[in-house]
């Protein structure tokens, strides 16, 4: 009789690691792998609950092997969870610290090496919109489900956009292969997926992530609000901008307040609008000739902006934005 149970406990641990899609390492007691070919396993990272967003699986999270921490990290960067400016909730409980951290921006690219979509938020800092403010998103449920090299992300997405409600699902699927995800479908974020390939192949990428990572930041700042920094400060404070670039900002700032000393600026000269798109720009076109590269409002087109960028000593520099070296007629 206890050779029997014997027999049937282990066909349970057997089982149940069969289903669970991993293995543990006798010698550390870790999770070192998904699963391997006619394996199944089942993630739910986060739970549908009475709210949005729905409740975090920390006992899950906890335990995710990095293949799948890493494309729940991808997720937390697409999506929102509870965020609150610096912090989503499932970036940290999957123990990467602040949105946007290195950490968080080195495990998507490891495992997302020639994603648009990777290369997109990774642009941006992985940066979303707190929970609750004018726009933000917010999952509802996320599940990861395996079946031997294919990887299937089932969700549900809450956009919320000035008064109005809309929702994003799945499932989203890749095939993982040599250690990387491949995506084969996607809902998320398709407006990056499917852009032609010839808009960003040949051009410089270099000079598009700094003019997406100058205005992205400044975004990010003015989302703050009360304590945003006033924008002739942000710019002096920036390395990413020309001498030239900083002495016209203030040469126009200078000019306004004397023109109107209770008013200044009616626009503000980066964004040359009186509204920002507020979870920030993506890449549209750029014009070789002139360096001239513009951009366009996430989930908000009506946002166009012109940013130039120059190379000086081999490095990429903002030389024009918004109202600032840009002739009027381009804008």
């Amino acid at each position: 009789m206890l050779n029997m149970k014997l027999k049937f406990s282990l066909s349970i641990v057997l089982i149940g690691s069969i289903f669970c899609g991993c293995f543990w390492n006798n010698e550390d007691n870790s999770k070192i792998h998904i699963a391997k070919s006619g394996q199944k396993a089942e993630y739910k990272i986060i739970i549908k609950s009475n709210t949005v967003p729905g409740e975090i699986n920390i006992a899950i999270v906890n335990q995710l092997p990095e293949p799948i921490k890493a494309l729940a990290a991808f997720y937390a960067a697409m999506g929102g969870t509870n965020c609150t400016g610096e912090e989503c909730g499932l970036t940290t409980a999957l123990g990467l610290g602040k949105q946007g951290s290195d950490e968080h921006k080195s495990l998507i690219r490891k495992y997302f090496p020639d994603d648009k979509v990777a290369e997109a938020v990774l642009t941006q800092n992985c940066y979303l919109r707190p929970s609750g403010a004018s726009a933000f998103s917010d999952f509802e449920y996320l599940t990861i489900s395996i079946d031997g090299d294919s990887v299937m992300v089932s969700y549900k997405l809450l956009d919320y956009n000035h008064g109005t409600s809309s929702f994003t699902t799945g499932p989203d699927s890749y095939y993982y292969t040599d250690s990387i995800y491949k995506m084969v479908n996607r809902n998320l974020w398709k407006f990056i997926d499917h852009r032609p390939s010839t808009d960003i192949s040949n051009l410089n990428k270099d000079k598009i992530n700094t003019a997406l990572s100058f205005i992205n930041s400044y975004v990010a700042n003015c989302n703050k609000i009360n304590t945003a920094t006033e924008v002739l400060e942000w710019v002096n404070k920036s390395d990413l901008v020309t001498n030239r670039f900083k002495e016209e900002l203030k040469r126009i700032m200078d000019e306004a307040k004397k023109t109107e000393p209770d008013i200044g600026l009616e626009v503000d000269p980066l964004f040359a609008n009186f509204g920002y798109p507020v979870r920030g720009y993506v890449f549209d076109s750029m014009n070789d000739d002139n360096n001239i590269i513009t951009l366009t409002g996430k989930d908000e087109p009506q946002f166009k902006l012109l940013i130039k960028v120059v190379t000086i000593n081999n490095q990429c520099l903002i030389d024009g934005c918004g109202i600032v070296n840009i002739k009027k007629q381009q804008n």
